[in-house]
């Protein structure tokens, strides 16, 4: 079978990982509270915050840990973010080459310590990173399942993050406008967004039933100061990182010299480029 490999790279990742990076931001233990809790937090709470309004994590977290118990329903959730993105990036990178190296380098970037750390974690970041590399997968063919499939991760990462929605949203409509998708397929992903959508506004309606998800989101972004989250010294330009760009530039040149005489083959590394940046910065 084509997925074949996907077993051992799954089992291999479960086995060898650190089960669980721990709760190392305020952040991670809000949400932990709120999935195993509900709204016995923010009833009680003087400042709701828009913490619960992060529904896509604390929803399937709140629904695992009450069947399963905490730690159980902790551990499920992150297996299947690991399964989401080892699949998506094997079903990716199989596009583009044999089962062998589709295999090879679907373990190699799902062994990035990155990914590893926040995904076990109740972060809202591990849950874009999974989020993220389906949605690239589902760029990959014009179909109407991958369209509905796209349609329900851009639902669900609405309710996990905002922000993250429109990285992973993006690169997954510079995908399929590249590609020339249908409109037809287009629909069928905004239907399923929107019923996504709905399905996790439901799902909040009760797991926390005195509360208003749009009024809470709307209030609590009208308070933020994004200036607070920024340094007045400008660090980032000492920041290793910022090869990355150069990097995935020199390399995205270097792909479209090698294929200037073939159109199929420019879009193809145009692709990569765009995979390869999102991947990395998304990280």
């Amino acid at each position: 079978s084509h997925f074949a490999p996907l077993v051992p790279i799954f089992t291999g990742l479960l086995s060898t990982s650190q089960r669980w990076a721990g709760l190392d931001t305020p952040d991670s233990s809000f949400y932990a509270s709120l999935s195993l809790f509900g709204d016995e937090v923010t009833d009680r709470a003087p400042d709701t915050s828009y913490y619960w309004t992060r529904l896509g994590v604390i929803v399937p977290n709140r629904l695992l840990t009450g069947v399963l118990g905490t730690w159980p329903g902790f551990g499920l959730y992150r297996m299947l973010l690991i399964l989401l993105v080892v699949g998506a990036t094997y079903v990716t990178m199989r596009r583009f080459t044999s089962i062998t190296s589709a295999a090879f380098l679907a373990t190699i970037v799902s062994l990035s310590t990155v990914v590893l750390s926040y995904l076990g974690n109740t972060y809202l970041t591990g849950s874009v990173m999974a989020g993220t590399a389906v949605l690239i997968a589902c760029a990959m063919f014009d179909s109407r399942w991958a369209a509905g499939i796209a349609g329900i991760t851009l639902g669900w990462l609405v309710m996990v993050n905002p922000p993250g929605v429109l990285l992973a949203g993006t690169i997954w409509v510079v995908l399929r406008l590249l590609a020339r998708t249908r409109v037809t397929h287009l629909l069928i992903t905004a239907a399923a967004t929107v019923a996504t959508f709905g399905v996790f506004l439901l799902a909040g309606r009760i797991v926390f039933p005195k509360m208003n998800w749009l009024d809470t989101y709307l209030t609590s972004n009208a308070r933020l100061n994004y200036s607070d989250f920024a340094s007045k010294d400008a660090v980032w330009l000492h920041d290793i990182s910022l090869i990355v760009p150069v990097v995935i530039l020199v390399g995205s040149a270097i792909d479209y010299g090698r294929a200037y005489h073939d159109r199929t083959t420019i879009q193809l590394a145009l692709d990569s480029a765009v995979l390869a940046a999102g991947r990395k910065f998304d990280e």
